[in-house]
């Protein structure tokens, strides 16, 4: 064997080892990490043109595991220039540069953040706000507060990271930035926000602890007294996942009075989706006060929306009285618009002369919007109040109400 063709083999390829060695951007350093780049904006740049998305992702990682901080301001200042030239992100890297920023310097990061395309896209700031809310929990709720009110902005967004790594950290902490950050928001992300503070409050402190935060919450306007009232609310529907007796005292206790109402109500809206029939007897049973009629109408009307079936045979099964008279009344004239001659029998079933009445008015007003002529005949057959009769006489015909109905039996 020739010695010679040996030694040429090994000398090229110890040349190809050294010449990947200089030019690949990800080549290791003596200890193993990256080594940092002559230029960063050039690299980053390169990295960011790389076609393949895990080779990019992988780039990415690699050069943020080494970059120096001091880079920050100048790989910043590259994106998104003026003059259209600037670095794209793509949300891989909009989440590493801005997590890796955020780790020295998160306000600075916050500044700095890169603002959204187009609506509800905020990985920057998603992780600039997770990353402040562990070294400090209520600069970042201030800096969530500060961003502009329309939610593409990242507004929504923000309070959302706040509510839910607020409990990471043990210990109290003060509170009320985070419930101006809450009581700022649109109505439906502030019900989620509070729902879920709640939720995150029992898994990381317990039901107890929670009661307490939430019984010790200032009424003081500065704090949003609708953000307090619905606290209340919405930790007695927490409370239904985990102890249905304790929820019930909950909004016995905080759901009286006019103010108290929207207590009993969020638990009216969450049983009646849970268990129906159970709820409806607790709303049934509460004490009669000018706030049950509709405490009992919202039980029903998600006890409907979320079981139908269930409702409608629920409801033939009892005996028709005064405390469900709203629920009676909706139910027939509903069932009025597809089968009139069911709901009659039904009406008929009333034991109350004067609640008959009102029951047998509410099916003349379905039956009037889809058959005036049949139900102006069956009007002169029975002797009602005139001021009943006016009002199914006014009824004018329309669609079919669109509600899932169980006919009555004949």
């Amino acid at each position: 064997m020739k010695v010679h063709p040996i030694i040429s083999h090994a000398l090229v390829a110890l040349l190809a080892f050294a010449i990947a060695w200089v030019v690949l951007p990800g080549r290791q350093g003596e200890r193993g990490a990256p080594a940092l780049p002559a230029d960063p904006v050039t690299a980053f740049a390169e990295i960011l043109a790389i076609e393949d998305p895990h080779a990019r992702a992988q780039a990415l990682v690699d050069f943020f595991s080494s970059a120096d901080p001091a880079w920050a301001d100048r790989l910043r200042a590259e994106i998104a220039k003026p003059d259209g030239s600037g670095l794209a992100l793509d949300e891989m890297a909009e989440i590493l540069f801005a997590s890796w920023w955020a780790k020295s310097d998160p306000q600075a990061a916050f500044a700095g953040r890169v603002d959204p395309g187009w609506p509800n896209r905020h990985p920057w700031l998603r992780e600039v706000i997770r990353a402040w809310t562990g070294s400090d929990p209520l600069r970042a709720a201030e800096a969530a507060a500060s961003l502009p009110p329309n939610p593409d902005r990242g507004g929504v967004e923000a309070a959302r990271i706040r509510v839910e790594h607020w409990w990471d950290r043990p210990g109290s902490t003060e509170i009320g930035p985070l419930y101006g950050l809450i009581n700022a928001l649109p109505v439906m992300p502030r019900a989620g926000a509070i729902q879920r503070l709640i939720e995150t409050s029992i898994e990381h402190r317990g039901i107890d602890a929670t009661e307490q935060f939430i019984e010790s919450i200032p009424k003081q306007e500065e704090f949003g007294s609708s953000v307090q009232q619905e606290m209340l609310a919405r930790f007695g529907q927490a409370l239904l996942k985990h102890d249905i007796e304790r929820a019930k005292a909950w909004g016995l206790e905080h759901g009286q009075g006019r103010d108290g109402a929207g207590v009993l109500r969020h638990l009216a809206f969450s049983w009646g989706v849970q268990d129906g029939p159970a709820a409806m007897e607790w709303a049934a049973s509460l004490p009669d006060s000018p706030e049950r009629a509709g405490i009992i109408m919202r039980v029903w009307i998600s006890f409907r929306n979320a079981h139908a079936d269930e409702a409608g045979e629920w409801l033939l099964l009892q005996e028709p009285s005064p405390v469900l008279e709203p629920v009676f009344k909706r139910y027939l004239t509903g069932t009025a618009t597809v089968d009139p001659q069911g709901a009659l029998a039904f009406a008929d079933r009333t034991k109350d002369p004067e609640l008959r009445e009102r029951l047998l008015a509410a099916v003349g007003v379905g039956w009037m919007k889809i058959d005036p002529e049949a139900a102006r005949q069956w009007l002169e057959t029975v002797e009602l109040a005139p001021a009943l009769e006016a009002r199914i006489l006014q009824s004018k015909a329309a669609d079919p109400v669109q509600s899932a109905v169980v006919v009555p039996p004949s």
